[in-house]
């Protein structure tokens, strides 16, 4: 009767050794889900109005968004940008599936189907950066520019959000030419 107790007590002592071997952890299985990686703010149907002196100086609005606290950055999946002039006139819109915003720098990082319109024409790219204290835009990569029947194609894209004045690179262009000069 003393062997089968202590036999049970041998088996039962592995066992437990075995659940526990088996139920350890190691923190690094976990990594991704620190806590320093969530956002501090999740939302979703967001409309963001940003003014200055009452004056309207853009709207977002976003699908969903993300918000980083202490890095002040913001990610947002399916935007829309309107931003207007001091008279309150709409000025351009920015459309674009993903966007990062960046709040202490007034930078904005925008990727995929990313397109611009405003009077002066339509920009068609892939990624581009705005800097919204300067409104000046920068895209890489891709980047096509319609304007009334002409389309211009090319790489690296300087401007500014009203397409006013274009820098860019390796250029082709098709369209129609009349009297008229072009004025890119």
């Amino acid at each position: 009767m003393k062997k089968l107790s202590r036999n049970s007590l041998i088996i039962l002592i592995l066992i437990s050794l075995f659940f526990l071997i088996s139920c350890s952890f190691d923190e690094s299985d976990f990594s991704d889900l620190s806590m320093k990686n969530l956002p501090d703010e999740i939302s979703d149907s967001v409309r963001i109005v940003a003014t200055n002196f009452n004056k309207t100086d853009y709207i977002l609005d976003a699908v969903h968004i993300e918000r980083f606290y202490d890095s002040k950055i913001t990610k947002a999946d399916t935007i829309f940008v309107q931003t207007f002039d001091i008279n309150g006139q709409l000025k351009s819109t920015l459309y674009s599936d993903k966007a990062d915003m960046d709040e202490i720098s007034n930078i904005l990082v925008a990727e995929s189907n990313v397109k611009i319109e405003s009077d002066n024409g339509t920009l068609l790219t892939q990624y581009l950066t705005w800097d919204r204290s300067t409104d000046k835009i920068y895209a890489k990569g891709k980047v096509t520019i319609i304007r009334n029947e002409n389309v211009l194609k090319g790489y690296e894209l300087y401007t500014d959000i009203n397409l006013d004045k274009l820098d860019l690179i390796n250029v082709t262009a098709e369209g129609k030419l009349d009297n008229e000069s072009l004025d890119w």
